[in-house]
């Protein structure tokens, strides 16, 4: 058996987490529809990722769950001298916003907690949690409901500690969000202007062909409008009124220029999660009986061109062997896909939110079963409308552009539908109808509502669809079946599916982290092991229920890597599945709460140490220490124009390698100050940079940061560390930079001959070595190699089985 490829651990800065805010009357963009232009070859392109000098990013786990409080700020934020209105500078107003502390873990929520922040001095929200999930990506979305508004919701994603949000009351016509700036690391409450939103498409359908397969040449593909030669209706067939569910599943790729766009990984991760949420949300306020279920996401290696409209990216990602795009199919079919998304950079020659084949067969056609969709309408109802497509649904009947159903055989009642509850005012619309009332005869406006048309359904006094013309929740009743068998969703016969952990992804003992899969048909509880190197290690539960989460509290004497999970049907032993990449558990071997004064500590300059002192002149910093009563900051004793350092050690890391040092940081810093991180081997040694960042830039909550110092730290005796302000004064007073709970962690160093990384030569060593033999090419960098002939066999076997006779 080959061993695993050594994981590639890398630094990351853990990004401040917040939420965010959007006031809007639900202007969401439709599909894309006017005439697209020819197609043209594939122009390669190629993903440049900006990140800080000296600082790599890698995958990064939940923060570990915890109940204690997260302080926030309570001294105001000093308002910039140009505010700043969101990504696409167009929101109305704009305010620092500090994120509460329920949504700060990384962990999902409990259904039914409550939370509440303030959004705006005139905007308080408070709801209740409905949702919580953790997808493929490790991202957790929250969907929780707003407490007085029938379909007034609270959706939250993070990834990464990054956090992105929407806010939507419709019956105040608002709709809210908060954007990261990266500029100056600070979250903003925005409120948009629905006129400066993009307006709805106008132009013709696209139906898919009822062809067996896209056509394959450069040629634009031809839609084909509906007939009647397809025998039957919706309306002529029983709906599966049965309260059994189905999972659709989803893959989302994106280009580069989408991914420019949005700014970040995490970042893409929040929008692709949220535009999955407020799907489901919808599904579930309709009743369908349709979970949708993202299974991968994935950039592409294409490079978008300004003569390319939306149209020609959907033919692009549809046709299969054009050499545009063509790896999306091969991706889906490994994944399971029943449909796929596009998100594309809005830069494109054309305006509006997407573009999608809608369905005109009841057998369905998962040759078209795609979509494209603007990044920046990503995170709304636009994923939910064009998926919609995808499964038959038209716009309202009455609309002057691209109106519905789609008819036969799909059916005459396959429409969105709209209300006014007062005649003559602004109505609703329900997901697949236009908001605009340029649209409409009448001329009147829409706020969008999370539902499907539905006639069973009454919103604010009135029916949310109709019998005859607008049921648009039949449909998906009728053909949920239909849409989830495009696609097997088990790979390699498993029918569990491991979702977290699935990546390369570094953890720390004595934390507790959510192992989630997804059971899809089977039923009964399962098991949880953990695996190392394809062996098995240890049993982490050997027998739960099958709901998708289990809590995995790692003892805190615990190091190694190369670990994997499986997750195995109790009921049929041959159905499990197992991580796709190996992890890391790295042991905490220095830890400083900062309850008491370190005293390997060097302070010069402004740096403190104590309890919280509040400062009502110094904008920015905490209320309270992260946890406990003492830190150390710069502004217990604030004095403007002074550098000043705090320098921590001799730290003795000699037993350790892939050394991690870990700390929780609050920094707001003006224009021309500096905040700096590094570290040094030995007290003669070179300062090695980690983080520097010149303000201005503030934080909204306490911040975990993660770096990698194995470069100069691995089995070094005497490590130093050190955080610097640079203070130059200034016309404000800020807070600087506050510094609480220090860790260090690493892998406890192997000695010769243990292959599992436990640091001792154990029968399991053995049997990991006689195993390794099996492989062609096995991998002679671990410790187990004896002889030092760049392989790993018979000798270290024989020597393993020595140790365990003489230790």
């Amino acid at each position: 058996m080959t061993p695993r490829n050594l994981i590639a651990v890398t630094v990351t800065i853990v990004a401040l987490v917040s939420i965010l805010v959007i006031r809007s009357k639900s202007l969401e963009n439709d599909e894309q529809t006017t005439a697209p232009s020819a197609s043209s070859s594939q122009l390669p392109g190629t993903l440049a990722q900006t990140t800080p000098q000296r600082v790599r990013p890698i995958a990064v786990p939940p923060l570990p769950k915890t109940t204690s409080p997260v302080a926030v700020s309570q001294k105001p934020l000093p308002a910039p001298a140009e505010p700043w209105l969101g990504l696409k500078n167009n929101a109305i107003r704009s305010t620092p916003f500090i994120l509460p502390s329920a949504l700060l873990s990384q962990n999902t929520l409990v259904e039914g907690q409550e939370i509440s922040f303030q959004l705006f001095d005139d905007v308080q929200v408070a709801a209740t949690v409905s949702a919580s999930i953790q997808n493929v990506n490790g991202t957790v979305t929250t969907t929780a409901r707003i407490n007085g508004s029938e379909y007034g919701r609270v959706f939250v994603a993070q990834s990464n500690n990054e956090v992105r949000a929407k806010i939507i009351i419709p019956e105040q016509n608002r709709m809210y969000a908060i954007n990261f700036n990266p500029q100056d690391y600070q979250y903003y409450a925005l409120e948009l202007d629905p006129a400066t939103e993009e307006p709805d498409d106008i132009g013709p359908h696209r139906y898919a062909p009822r062809q067996a397969t896209p056509q394959s040449n450069g040629t634009k593909m031809q839609s084909e409008e509906t007939s009647e030669t397809e025998v039957g209706s919706v309306q002529a067939l029983a709906v599966d009124e049965s309260i059994a569910g189905v999972v659709v599943d989803i893959l989302v790729v994106y280009t580069a220029q989408a991914f420019s766009e949005v700014g970040s990984l995490a970042n893409m991760q929040n929008v692709i999660a949220l535009g999955i949420a407020m799907a489901n949300d919808t599904h579930g306020n309709t009743t369908t009986g349709i979970t949708l279920n993202l299974v991968h996401s994935e950039i592409l290696d294409y490079t978008q061109s300004a003569s390319h409209d939306k149209g020609d990216f959907l033919d692009f990602i549809t046709r299969t062997n054009d050499s545009i795009m063509d790896e999306v199919h091969t991706i889906r079919d490994n994944y399971g896909a029943d449909f796929v998304s596009l998100i594309v950079g809005n830069g494109s020659s054309s305006s509006g939110g997407g573009i999608a084949w809608i369905l005109t067969s009841l057998s369905g056609s998962p040759a078209y079963a795609f979509s494209v969709v603007d990044e920046n309408v990503f995170d709304g109802y636009t994923p939910c409308h064009e998926i919609g497509h995808n499964m038959g649904l038209a716009h309202a009947a009455d609309q002057i552009s691209s109106p519905g159903p789609t008819g036969p055989p799909i059916g005459t009642d396959a429409a969105g539908y709209h209300w006014h509850p007062q005649a003559g005012e602004t109505g609703y619309s329900s997901i697949m109808a236009y908001n605009d009332g340029v649209y409409y005869a009448d001329g009147l406006d829409h706020v969008k509502v999370g539902l499907f048309s539905d006639p069973d359904i009454t919103h604010s006094g009135l029916k949310a669809g109709d019998t005859v013309l607008a049921n648009n929740a039949r449909v998906l009743r009728l053909l949920k079946n239909v849409y989830a068998d495009y696609r097997a969703r088990d790979l390699d016969g498993n029918k569990i599916l491991v979702e977290y952990p699935n990546q390369s992804l570094v953890f720390t003992a004595g934390n507790s982290y959510d192992i989630t899969w997804n059971s899809n048909s089977i039923t009964g509880n399962v098991k949880i092991d953990l695996y190392q190197q394809g062996v098995f290690h240890s049993s982490i539960a050997s027998d739960t229920l099958n709901d998708r989460q289990y809590s995995w509290d790692i003892p805190t004497d615990f190091s190694g890597e190369y670990f994997t999970i499986r997750v195995t049907s109790m009921a049929d032993p041959s159905q499990f599945d197992e991580s796709d990449q190996p992890f890391e558990v790295h042991t905490a071997f220095f830890t400083d709460s900062l309850d008491t004064e370190p005293g390997n500590v060097v302070k010069t300059g402004v740096w403190e140490f104590g309890p919280w002192t509040d400062k009502t002149e110094l904008y920015g910093g905490p209320s309270a220490p992260n946890t406990g009563a003492n830190l150390y900051d710069t502004d217990l004793d604030y004095v403007a124009f002074t550098t000043s350092t705090l320098t921590m050690g001799p730290i003795d890391c000699s037993a350790y390698t892939k050394v991690h040092l870990n700390f929780s940081s609050w920094y707001a810093i003006y224009s021309n100050y500096t905040a700096r991180v590094e570290y040094k081997n030995g007290a003669d040694g070179a300062w090695q940079e980690m983080y520097s960042k010149n303000g201005p830039f503030y934080f909204n909550s306490w911040t975990p940061f993660s770096f990698d110092l194995s470069e100069h730290a691995d089995n070094a005796e005497a490590v130093y560390l050190r955080w610097t302000y640079f203070n130059d004064g200034g016309n404000y007073a800020y807070a600087g930079m506050s510094l609480d709970d220090i860790s260090l962690t690493g892998l406890v160093a192997s000695v010769v001959g243990d292959i599992d990384g436990d640091s001792e030569v154990t029968l399991k060593d053995t049997v990991l070595t006689l195993q390794l033999l099996t492989g062609n090419d096995a991998d002679a960098s671990k410790s187990g190699d004896v002889n030092g002939d760049g392989l790993i066999g018979l000798p270290e076997a024989i020597y393993s089985l020595k140790k365990l006779a003489n230790p």
